[in-house]
């Protein structure tokens, strides 16, 4: 009986040593490796026609997937495929890498912003699909962006001698042919077309041209501008590869302001006569569409010399020349002006005549 005391005596000694142990040291977990960190996709590729190739660009990412800074890019690299083949639209595209832009920073500088840019110079004539991946310091990559494809040829030289005239509602544009390529080969009459684009002061040109319809002319005639107003224009040439357009360079902006340029019709109507505080003038209509106000002319006779009875533009149909003297006529003449910045002036209207009679002379009283 004892023995067996003993034995179990013992027994709880170990067990007891073994929790303390158990729970001083603590059980060790098994290792992780660390979470892979994947930088964020490039956004914003766009693809353009250059002389040389294809110029791709896009936006550097700013964060990684798991929405932390992105704080260690190494490189954004762009990737070619060809355009998938007419007869199999659905076939996988193979994207081979073309080139990369990498960066160089010291830890705890700033990360670059932007957009990045390559050339890719394609060599020959097609159409070329493009994506892009960015590549953080681990070697890791993101997925790639959404593709673009273009259609590269050699394309037309910058359009010269872009001039601009503003007119009444209107602004005519003329520019010098474009024959050759921006690699100074021939290019054929019959494959040049040209598209205008246009802005206003302050604003952008947009990506669409005015003209929806490639122009075969030299010129364009704007008529969709208001008075007053200042636009910039801007050409180029493109290139037509059978139902592709492929755009050259853009000529150097010009400015224009359309304006009238035909003066306003003379009032019509002109009476005068006189009242009590002078010669009172009306004339048909009044400051309208076009119009901004009128000028009131007088002479002892009527072929002039004509004297301006307004330095302010009158702008009301009437007025009074409270200048007139009794017993004196006096011819009278009208003119419009428009609401141009710098106002054209009308012809003056057919002169009136305008007798200002003398005060009658007060009755003497008869002497007693």
């Amino acid at each position: 009986m004892r023995a067996g005391k003993a034995i179990f005596s013992l027994l709880a000694a170990v067990g007891s040593t073994l929790l303390i142990l158990s729970g001083g040291c603590g059980l060790k977990s098994k290792p992780q490796p660390p979470a892979r960190v994947i930088p964020g996709t490039p956004t914003g590729l766009r693809a353009e026609v250059e002389a040389q190739g294809v110029k791709i660009s896009c936006a550097v990412p700013e964060r990684n997937t798991d929405g932390s800074a992105l704080t260690d890019l190494e490189a954004v690299e762009f990737q070619r495929g060809a355009a998938p083949e007419e007869s199999c639209p659905t076939c996988p595209i193979s994207f081979v890498k073309v080139g990369e832009v990498t960066y160089t920073y010291s830890p705890g500088e700033p990360m670059p912003k932007g957009r990045v840019s390559l050339l890719d110079p394609v060599g020959k004539p097609g159409l070329y699909k493009y994506r892009a991946v960015s590549r953080n310091s681990q070697g890791e990559l993101s997925k790639p962006s959404g593709a673009t494809q273009i259609y590269w040829d050699f394309p037309p030289a910058k359009v010269e001698g872009l001039k601009a005239v503003g007119g009444d509602q209107k602004v005519e544009l003329q520019w010098s042919q474009v024959t050759r390529t921006a690699d100074g080969g021939l290019l054929p009459s019959d494959q040049v077309a040209y598209q205008v684009f246009r802005s206003r002061e302050g604003g952008g040109f947009g990506v669409a041209p005015l003209n929806p319809v490639p122009l075969s002319q030299n010129s364009y005639l704007d008529s969709a501008v208001q008075n007053q107003v200042a636009y910039i224009y801007k050409v180029r040439a493109v290139r037509k590869a059978g139902e592709r357009l492929v755009p050259g360079p853009f000529s150097e902006s010009v400015e224009a302001i359309p304006q009238r340029l035909t003066p306003p019709e003379a009032p019509k109507g002109l009476v005068g006569f006189p009242t009590s505080v002078g010669v009172r003038l009306v004339w048909e209509g009044g400051p309208g569409k076009g119009v901004s106000g009128y000028k009131v002319y007088r002479a002892s006779q009527a072929s002039g010399p004509w004297e301006l009875l307004s330095p302010e533009l009158v702008v009301t149909p009437y007025f009074d020349d409270k200048t007139a003297q009794q017993g004196r006529t006096y011819w009278y003449s009208v003119s419009t002006l428009d609401d141009s910045a710098a106002p054209l002036e009308s012809q003056k209207s057919e002169p009136i005549r305008v007798h200002m009679p003398k005060a009658p002379t007060p009755a003497q009283s008869p002497r007693p």
